[in-house]
């Protein structure tokens, strides 16, 4: 009996023992997906940052294209002209006319950008739109409606 005692404890020795092994690999590879996701995590956040920073950008650049679409367009500037002229195709020109003011950030509106575009009809002092005869403003009430 003390030979199979001494094999069994022999046998249950390297039991122990493999199980301490594997359970180092198992750490390792658990501390090293830790690692990996601590990483990605980081890498994410910062990429969250940057997006953010150039939605913000993107957003108020096309603010300020839509102040001076606007002001093409009170200048009496046709679509299809203004599109041929800044190389757009016509939707692109009727999207950024209808773009938001450039905001400083706090929810007002505000920045050097702004411009008042008045129609042509008001500009004539009498507030009242050209003959429909007449070539000035046909373009302009074309685009009102």
């Amino acid at each position: 009996m003390a030979r199979s005692q001494i094999r069994s404890a022999e046998a249950l020795k390297k039991v122990r023992e493999r199980q301490r092994e594997l359970d180092r690999e198992d750490d390792e590879r658990r501390e090293a997906r830790r690692k990996r996701i601590a990483e990605a995590s980081a890498t994410v956040m910062v990429a969250l940052g940057r997006y953010e920073d150039a939605a913000a950008a993107l957003e108020e650049a096309t603010a300020v294209v839509g102040v001076a679409m606007r002001t093409l367009m009170g200048e009496d500037v046709d679509v299809d002209r203004a599109a041929a002229l800044l190389e757009l195709d016509a939707a692109e020109v009727k999207r950024f006319a209808k773009a938001d003011k450039p905001t400083t950030g706090k929810g007002d509106a505000g920045g050097t950008a702004e411009a008042t575009v008045t129609p042509m009809a008001s500009r004539t002092g009498t507030g009242q739109r050209p003959p429909a005869g007449s070539s000035e403003g046909t373009d302009a009430a074309r685009r009102t409606g």
